[in-house]
């Protein structure tokens, strides 16, 4: 599956309020690939090697009908595409 850059936000260092990137809340689920419903989750990246903190949206019963390693898997793969 292409990743869509324009799922993540991100947040330049760890101490910031506002994020530097918030992403529009019309983007892609990435795991299901349909528009974002109102009832999201938002989960948290951090990539080894950078000060960003990037994070990305779900719908939440997508999120929750995957087991601990497709979530992980996904993260992982998310992570890669960064």
């Amino acid at each position: 599956m292409q990743i869509r850059k324009d799922i993540f936000g991100w947040f330049d260092n760890p101490y910031s309020i506002q994020p530097s990137h918030n992403p529009s809340t019309d983007t892609i689920c990435p795991i299901c690939g349909k528009t974002l419903s109102d009832k999201r989750k938002t989960i948290s990246l951090f990539k080894q090697g950078t000060d960003k903190s990037y994070f990305y949206r779900v719908d939440s019963e997508c999120y929750r009908s995957m087991n601990q390693k497709e979530k992980d898997e996904l993260d992982w793969s998310l992570i890669d595409n960064i």
